[in-house]
């Protein structure tokens, strides 16, 4: 899909920066009006720095990575389909 204001023939790279800038544009949006990833965001940082006072191993920095990014991802994920709820039926829900 093209906006208005950009040229239809971009090369393949373009496209693929402006994806990513759209991707980060909504990440950002969502860590500025989300209060539950703000949260979960901070809880990542505290793990990460608990995990680098006790000084954990290489795999169990891949698992508490592993974990961390599921949860945001999920959360991103979840803010997702609720903007998608009320553009669809925004009445409120009980």
């Amino acid at each position: 899909m093209h906006k208005q204001n950009e040229p239809k023939n971009k090369s393949l790279l373009g496209q693929r920066i402006n994806s990513f800038r759209y991707a980060f544009q909504g990440i950002f949006l969502a860590l500025r009006s989300e209060v539950h990833l703000q949260f979960h965001c901070i809880a990542a940082l505290l793990v990460c720095a608990l995990g680098v006072w006790l000084g954990i191993s290489r795999l169990e920095w891949f698992m508490v990575l592993v974990a961390i990014s599921l949860v945001l991802v999920t959360e991103l994920f979840n803010t997702a389909l609720e903007k998608l709820v009320d553009l669809v039926s925004p009445e409120e829900h009980t």
